[in-house]
């Protein structure tokens, strides 16, 4: 199971700022944060132009209900340390905001606030309650929104600012557009950048915004190859420094403060190897060069069902990051010894099941327009949402469901699966989240069938229907068996308790009331489909 950010956020009320900081690296080390979604940022001086990757939204704790983290400084470097992401400049933060596709305003938290929504109230503002208040706040503000997100909070950052007195931590941000101030990129905020704070100073408004370790950079002469070069080595180098830096060349790559607590547990160990079997990998992939490319890459790509386009960029890096966490080892983005033998032995268990590329549960994909990235992990899906596309019982109607939803009069909705009688296509990675059943959206995989929610049973025993139920229950038991998903069958109540397993478009409108739909109708043979699909999982 995933970790509640809630529940855990709860744990730590009446910690010391010290024992919650631990507890909370020891989680983000875990992988237990929302999956990051990474976002390209262009970036261009007088001769370079090149692409920052940062995360679309600030960190958050938990893979279930997450809270975004308030961060000390020295916890803000300990978790680049760990996780090998580079804090943010004062430029980088105003990149974000200057290409944020969703922007909301600060969301100040008073001094002794009256709305006591949480238990666990503390006026204090560095206090656990205020920072899920702040995060409930922003989720408001963002109203479901997706997208980069602006950095309405305030960052602790690198700066040259540190050669005067480096005992004091440096905080940038709360940027809107009717703040006084104005940063160097034209900015307007309220927080230019501050000295009032020590290294272990967190309150609500100070967040944690990921940022990928390399930047691509190119020179602006078309015939010189682009390259991959590390943020470290981009804010040293005269010529390039000033892609992601107001102040030239970055004297600080960290923040001299915020030095390691003495009693700080030490990070998770990898397990010991395994014997590797099965893969044929050329070598154990290791990220010692920005973006490796070649062919080991693709395979890699292809087992964990990313783009196998041969380089390893930000999305491969978080897929593996996740795919280490679903597994047991350390979340790194390191294709290692350890990853390559767990990953060998996951390979042996579907070979040993007969799953081959010479017979495909999905025929072909075809990317919907409008869907959420997320890069979930396996542990918050738990639904398979059953719906009828209300479409023709036609041999190319998943097709035909693709292309309009791929198309450019796409609607606002989308399907992870389309199924008809010869076919199966998919339309959004089982990682995001597509739009097909509010309320379930984030926790399930939406499934289209051709056919009607008005079918009588007799309609839904014909010869067209047993072939596209027969195909689609070899998909949901592949899906359950992968998932970790149970064989049952979960009503609204069920739902609302948060049970696993499989449900329809009725059951989710009941549950969570934000949509009107009754398909796949009350004729639809659940229980025989059931046993189809208990009957797959037995044949693997």
């Amino acid at each position: 199971m995933g970790l509640n950010g809630i529940d855990f956020c709860e744990t730590l009320q009446g910690l010391s700022i010290r024992e919650r900081e631990q507890r909370i690296l020891a989680e983000v080390v875990k992988g237990n944060h929302w999956p990051i979604s990474w976002t390209a940022v262009p970036v261009q001086n007088a001769t370079h132009k090149g692409t920052l990757f940062v995360a679309d939204d600030v960190l958050k704790i938990g893979t279930d209900e997450p809270v975004r983290l308030n961060v000390s400084a020295r916890l803000s470097q300990a978790i680049s340390d760990a996780m090998g992401w580079p804090l943010l400049t004062t430029k980088m933060a105003d990149l974000v905001y200057q290409h944020a596709t969703v922007r909301i305003e600060p969301q100040l938290q008073p001094a002794d606030p009256t709305d006591r929504k949480r238990k666990g109230y503390s006026p204090r503002m560095n206090d656990i309650g205020a920072m899920i208040r702040a995060d409930d706040d922003v989720e408001s503000a963002r109203a479901c929104r997706s997208g980069l997100m602006s950095c309405s909070d305030k960052l602790w950052v690198r700066t040259n600012a540190y050669s005067n007195r480096p005992e004091r931590a440096r905080n940038y941000g709360f940027m809107t557009e009717s703040a006084p101030y104005v940063s160097a990129s034209g900015i307007r905020m309220w927080q230019t950048l501050g000295s009032a704070h020590g290294p272990e100073s967190p309150d609500n408004s100070q967040d944690y915004r990921p940022v990928w370790w390399c930047v691509e950079v190119r020179p602006l002469d078309p015939l010189v190859e682009t390259g991959m070069v590390p943020v470290d080595k981009v804010l040293r180098d005269p010529e390039l420094a000033d892609l992601l830096s107001s102040e030239g060349v970055l004297k600080f790559s960290r923040i001299p403060c915020a030095q390691p607590y003495d009693d700080t547990p030490p990070l998770p160990v990898e397990p010991k190897p395994k014997p590797t079997h099965r893969l044929d990998f050329d070598r154990v992939l290791k990220l010692t060069d920005p973006w490796m490319r070649g062919d080991d890459v693709k395979e890699w790509q292809a087992f964990l069902g990313v783009g196998a386009d041969g380089t390893f960029g930000p999305q491969t890096d978080g897929a593996t990051r996740q795919w280490q966490k679903n597994h047991g080892l350390v979340a790194d983005g390191i294709v290692g010894v350890n990853t390559v033998a767990e990953a060998n032995e996951v390979q042996a268990v579907r070979q040993d099941a007969g799953r081959t590329d010479d017979d495909p549960i999905v025929d072909d994909f075809v990317q919907a327009k409008n869907y959420t990235k997320a890069n979930r992990p396996r542990a918050s899906v738990k639904h398979i949402v059953i719906h009828t596309a209300e479409a023709a019982e036609k041999p190319t109607t998943a097709e035909a469901l693709a292309s309009w939803a791929a198309g450019p009069n796409a609607p606002r909705a989308s399907w992870h699966f389309a199924v008809d009688a010869d076919s199966v296509v998919q339309s959004v990675g089982t990682a995001d989240v597509a739009w097909h059943a509010p309320g379930a959206n984030r926790s399930g995989i939406g499934i289209e069938h051709a056919g009607y929610a008005r079918q009588t049973a007799a309609e839904w025993d014909d010869e067209y229907s047993r072939e596209m139920l027969a195909r689609s229950a070899r998909l949901v038991a592949s899906l359950c068996a992968d998932l970790g998903i149970p064989v049952q069958f979960v009503a609204r109540e069920g739902l609302k308790r948060g049970e696993r397993g499989i449900t329809t478009h009725n059951e989710v409108s009941h549950a969570f009331k934000r949509s009107t739909h009754t398909d796949p109708g009350k004729s639809f043979p659940m229980e025989r489909y059931l046993d189809m699909v208990r009957e797959q999982m037995k044949r693997g």
